[in-house]
């Protein structure tokens, strides 16, 4: 017995032992340093050498680099010394960019906490107060991380519908910025385009930090406006007011180059601060100028009605996770842009802040959203639960300012067409949204509103349904065509390759499926779609609705996990919005889906019920007799008549055989109904 005992203890502690294993990932990622690194300022990246281990257990920890995930929801570690130089220390100001963590976290200077993340994997910045840094011992900084997904209080929700993998970690780069003490940052800049566009004036907010107790000191400011040639087009200079901390001036550039998807074009802004004629910070900022406006007749763009052509951009790896390098975050995007798409949805997911820059970059039209789906009505009027997510798209929005200077803002996804209690929680939204920035606004439902949200400027469609419903609906409409677009076609493809068309949840089928999508947008005049997804990704739980997957493998993209651009719907989409030939898509024969073992099954449980009622007479006349009389049904159960052990065997095997053929038929027929 004591062996026994002893092996069932070690056998147990083996078990805990590997469940409690921590797996980590981590990728190489090269930081961009474009126009941070000036003759003033310095960009120092922070990914490497850090130290990971479990909070309380830092003595055995583990060198990691970052971007990194983890697979554990404990609070992990992650730490680095901070290398900076004494004279550093003495002339210039501090700050630590995270630009993602999930899903929250604490930052620590020296053991002081420096900042609180509350959560949502938004691009922050930390400014580190000069007097909490040694100039005499190492500088640590530590990152406490905390991964846990709530049902009812994290943005995302625990519950998640095709979301990609949740891990925690740093997940993208950090970097350290050295910035004079004397300096001077951009707050913002708005753009004016005459309506001929033979001129454009851009008007920047300046915050300045300058030693002015010394009055013999005078500062001054100069602009300049460089093309892509590197010519400077517009250039002013102006004199710091003593008691000025806020600056504004305004500039005007003759016949602008205008930003556009066919004419990605952009100038970069160069900003100095003199102090007595010596330069003492200068810092340079990429500037697009367009005009994006929603009109009663539509969205225009540069003055031409403007029709989105676009895919949702989902990242989700199966061995990293939502770790992606800046060199495959921008061949992804490439791949999109050449299929012919203006706009990429980045759905369910915050998206990467280089993503953003390289859409700039490619003329790409970004549409960002927080990674709220299908919230339920009961946590949508919660009042707590409505607070904490204006304070989040309240920071989702001032965060991605900084990335992109074009912006169209989701307030989330799956919401009920028909629900008070969502369009009270949207208007909510967009006001927060409309608070900060002039930018478009739109929500995803799922269903077809009926009555306008007020703020709301574009209603997206989730397109999971029969086309005939679709058009049926979107005739009777009460919001105009123009300010309503498909947000997700989606069509699961997991059965591959076919013989055509007709063979459901084939490539084939999913081909002509966003073919018709497409043709759908063009032919009721709104403003655009979006093909859901572009790549196939992975989850964090099984979807019926995909197929079944080991590895939760949602298989609903365009292109799949390996990005082989020979697939049917991406030849037809690309040719499609290209002009270019025509792709047959086969029609084939529709082939019947049911399983032959629910036939089977049906022919065994007929068998053994014609054996039952005949294997005694006895036994079929006391059966008929209490199934017409019940009474002798409870005379034979207060006589205590039982029948044979061999009977109760085959009438068990076909009660319980007859009850899991209905259960699993009516799971089959409703595993590809999305609700």
């Amino acid at each position: 017995m004591k062996k026994i005992l002893s092996l069932f203890i070690l056998l147990f502690l083996l078990y805990a032992n590997f469940s409690a294993q921590i797996r980590i990932r981590e990728i190489t990622s090269n930081l961009r340093t474009n126009y941070s690194n000036t003759e003033t300022r310095k960009i120092v990246t922070l990914n490497q050498d850090w130290t990971f281990a479990p909070k309380g257990s830092l003595e055995d920890g583990v060198s990691i680099n970052v971007p990194s995930t983890y697979n554990s929801d404990d609070e992990m570690v992650f730490q680095k010394t901070l290398n900076l130089s004494q004279f550093d220390i003495a002339n210039n100001n501090f700050r630590i960019h995270f630009l993602g963590i999930s899903y929250s976290a604490d930052i620590f200077l020296n053991n002081i906490i420096v900042y609180k993340k509350a959560g949502g994997n938004i691009p922050f910045t930390v400014e580190l107060a000069n007097d909490l840094i040694s100039t005499e011992d190492e500088n640590i900084l530590k990152v406490v991380v905390k991964n846990q997904l709530d049902s009812q209080n994290s943005i995302p929700l625990f519950q998640r519908f095709l979301f990609p993998k949740n891990s925690g970690g740093i997940v993208r780069d950090v970097f350290l910025e050295i910035i004079p003490k004397e300096n001077i940052q951009l707050d913002k800049y708005l753009t004016t385009i005459t309506n001929d566009f033979k001129s454009a004036q851009i008007d920047f907010t300046f915050n300045s930090n300058t030693g002015l107790a010394e009055e013999a000191s005078k500062y001054r400011v100069e602009v300049a406006i460089i093309d892509d040639r590197e010519k400077i087009v517009s250039t002013k200079n102006w004199e710091l007011k003593q008691d000025s901390k806020q600056t504004s001036i305004s500039l005007n550039i003759f016949n602008p180059k205008i930003w556009s998807p066919k004419n990605p074009t952009h100038y970069i802004g160069e900003f100095r601060l003199f102090r007595n004629d010596s330069l003492v910070d200068l810092s340079k900022k990429q500037i697009s100028i367009t005009k994006l406006e929603n009109r009663p007749e539509g969205i225009f763009l540069n003055n031409e009605k403007f029709e989105f052509k676009g895919v949702t951009y989902i990242h989700s790896n199966n061995e990293y996770g939502k770790l992606i390098s800046f060199p495959e975050l921008k061949k992804d995007l490439q791949i999109i842009k050449e299929m012919g798409i203006n706009s990429v949805r980045f759905a369910k997911a915050t998206p990467h802040p280089f993503a953003l820059e390289i859409c700039s970059e490619l003329g790409i039209l970004p549409f960002i959203e927080i990674p709220l789906n299908s919230a339920p009505e009961l946590i949508a009027k919660d009042a707590n639960f409505v607070k904490r997510s204006e304070r989040f798209i309240d920071e989702f929005v001032k965060s991605y300012d900084n990335y992109s200077p074009i912006l169209i803002v989701g307030v989330g996804s799956g919401y009920l067409s028909n629900s008070s209690i969502h369009a009270e929680l949207i208007q909510r939204f967009c006001k927060v949204v409309h608070s900060n920035k002039n930018v478009l606004t739109y929500a995803s439902f799922n269903g077809f509103p009926q009555t306008k949200i007020k703020s709301l400027n574009l209603y997206g469609i989730e397109l999971f349904t029969d086309f005939d419903i679709l058009e049926n609906s979107l005739s009777d409409l009460s919001i105009e065509p123009s300010k309503v677009f498909l947000s997700e076609a989606t069509y699961p493809n997991y059965k591959g390759s076919s013989n055509g068309y007709l063979n459901k949840f084939s490539l084939e089928a999913q081909a002509k499926f966003f073919e018709k999508t497409i043709d759908l947008s063009s032919s009721k005049k709104l403003s655009g779609f979006f093909l859901n997804s572009m790549f196939d990704y992975y989850g964090d739980f099984s979807s019926l609705y995909t197929k079944y997957s080991d590895n939760n493998l949602y298989r609903i993209g365009i292109l799949d996990v390996n990005k082989n651009t020979n697939s049917t719907s991406y030849k037809l989409i690309r040719s499609k919005l290209n002009n270019g030939k025509k792709i047959k898509i086969p029609l084939g024969s529709t082939k019947d889906t049911s399983p032959i073992l629910f036939i089977i099954i049906g022919l065994v449980l007929s068998v053994l019920t014609g054996v039952l009622i005949n294997s005694k007479k006895k036994l079929r006349e006391d059966a008929t007799r209490a199934f017409l009389r019940p009474y002798n049904f409870f005379a034979d159960i207060r006589d205590h008549r039982i029948i044979s052990g061999f009977a109760t065997i085959i009438l068990m095997l076909i009660l319980a055989g007859s009850h899991s053929l209905l259960i699993i038929s009516l799971l089959y027929y409703f595993r590809t109904n999305i609700i």
